[in-house]
């Protein structure tokens, strides 16, 4: 888990986030996945990304043995449902709206991944994804871009 504008508020902290998702998805996880099949371990790591913007707790909890920082709250549980509903949809990211609000300015390369029932959530969830590298040259019709 990343948390970006905590400890310390960060005004850009949806572009950081867009950013790491992005770099995670494009360069990390392709580069990590060269690696285990190098190692023979597998071919692919199947994983899911989830970002959400929204209030959290955060600190750090535990006892005199263990103490680690952790931030809890709404924004973290979605992140989290959203990372899991990611690999169920088949695709590596679904960002949740509330991350695109927060931003200064549209983050290109997104679409509308649609609405996604998540646990413990009341209403779905409308998320986008990253358009993969081969069509982002496509035409993709102006109601599915992210804005």
């Amino acid at each position: 888990m990343a948390v970006f504008g905590a400890p310390l508020p960060q005004p850009d902290h949806a572009h950081r986030g867009i950013a790491c998702a992005q770099a995670l998805v494009s360069e990390g996880l392709p580069a990590f996945d060269r690696w285990v099949s190098a190692q023979g371990i597998a071919e692919q790591f199947d994983v899911g990304v989830g970002p959400a913007s929204g209030a959290l707790r955060s600190g750090n909890v535990g006892s005199p043995d263990r103490v680690e920082y952790t931030a809890i709250g709404d924004a973290t549980n979605t992140a989290a449902r959203l990372q899991s509903r990611a690999r169920d949809a088949g695709v590596t990211a679904l960002i949740a709206a509330s991350v695109l609000t927060q931003l200064a300015r549209p983050a290109p390369g997104l679409i509308d991944a649609g609405l996604h029932s998540l646990p413990g959530k009341d209403q779905p969830v409308r998320a986008h994804t990253f358009v993969s590298q081969e069509a982002q040259g496509a035409s993709l019709p102006a109601s599915t871009l992210a804005e």
